[in-house]
């Protein structure tokens, strides 16, 4: 695989707190994941990994602890970590995806304004045209048409980006939003499949089902002897069969949801790649109509179109860069550690 720039994400951190800085006057969505969240999974999920390490530490001290016990505590230990790591990461998800669809309300809102410059601007022009005798009554009714259809468009947009806002608002626990710096990522890292097969072993679910394969084989071992009936060894045959199976079914999700979401940031990155393309070739037209438009040689309207363009050239990076994140953090998700 060709090499890829790399974007960095925060660490995931145990966050239990939020305390806003009243002087912040705009947020980016770096800075965003690393501050402390008031999730009381989040809390919960220290709790929990804090009881089973305090367990696992008792358990080490005393010399009469047996084998199968400690194998245990230390399962229930590896458990209650990649359950936080994977809470951590569900938590960056939501707040990331909130964070994006504020920013991408207000990109929606930039394009529609451009678009209403616009319709005014061809209304003016159908008016003149009129006036001069080389127009009609029908193109002022359809500019005017457009006009009132982008401004509903607008009274729409200050609606969604008000609720987005709010979404974001209350899962920050902030009372003053600051402004939203659009702050994204240009590049997208994608490790190798193999990278990712083999993080997938840190799901919660495959680091129980592992334990329980370890427990299973401990068990099966303990009962290696002459003084040990049949039926128990047996018994402890069918359980790591069992375990075995379920260790084996549990591992095979989560490789599979690795190539679902793989395969998804692939496409992503594609996207992203062709957004970017695709700016570049309006910013440039854009560009230029507005050289020409000072020595006369293009119309008002002619760049007024190019400027919509433009914009929705901007938004579609956007939207592309939000859905790139997104992709990266779901990686993240299903691969704990396989993105660095």
């Amino acid at each position: 695989m060709n090499p890829i720039r790399l974007l960095a994400l925060a660490p995931i951190v145990v966050w239990i707190g939020f305390a806003q800085n009243a002087s912040t006057s705009s947020l980016t969505l770096a800075s965003l994941i690393s501050q402390p969240l008031p999730r009381p999974e989040l809390k919960l999920a220290q709790d929990n990994l804090a009881a089973a390490q305090s367990v696992l530490q008792q358990l080490r001290a005393d010399p009469t602890t047996l084998k199968a016990d400690l194998l245990v505590a230390e399962g229930n230990g590896a458990y209650a970590q990649a359950s936080l790591a994977q809470i951590a990461a569900q938590t960056r998800f939501t707040l990331s995806q909130a964070y994006l669809n504020a920013v991408a309300a207000e990109a929606k809102q930039q394009l529609d304004q451009t678009r209403l410059e616009l319709t005014q601007t061809e209304l003016k022009v159908a008016q003149e045209r009129v006036k001069l005798g080389s127009g009609n009554v029908l193109a002022i009714e359809q500019a005017k048409a457009n006009l009132v259809q982008v401004q509903q468009d607008l009274k729409v947009d200050a609606i969604q980006l008000g609720v987005q806002r709010d979404l974001l608002s209350n899962l920050l626990a902030a009372q003053n939003l600051p402004t939203l710096e659009k702050s994204l990522p240009t590049t997208l890292p994608v490790p190798s499949l193999a990278v990712l097969r083999q993080a997938a072993r840190g799901v919660p679910a495959v680091v129980k089902a592992q334990n329980a394969l370890e427990l299973a084989r401990l068990r099966l071992e303990q009962t290696q002897s002459q003084y040990v009936p049949q039926l128990q060894r047996t018994s402890a045959q069918q359980t790591l069969i069992t375990a075995q199976l379920d260790y084996q079914a549990q591992l095979t999700l989560a490789q599979q949801a690795v190539d679902s979401a793989y395969v998804a940031a692939l496409d992503a990155k594609a996207r992203l790649e062709a957004a970017q393309a695709a700016l570049a070739a309006q910013q440039a037209a854009y560009q230029t109509a507005q050289s020409q438009e000072k020595v006369g040689t293009v119309s008002r309207i002619q760049v007024s179109t190019l400027a919509v363009s433009f914009e929705q050239a901007r938004l579609a990076l956007l939207q592309a860069q939000q859905q790139g994140y997104l992709a990266q953090l779901n990686l993240e998700l299903v691969a704990p550690g396989g993105v660095k």
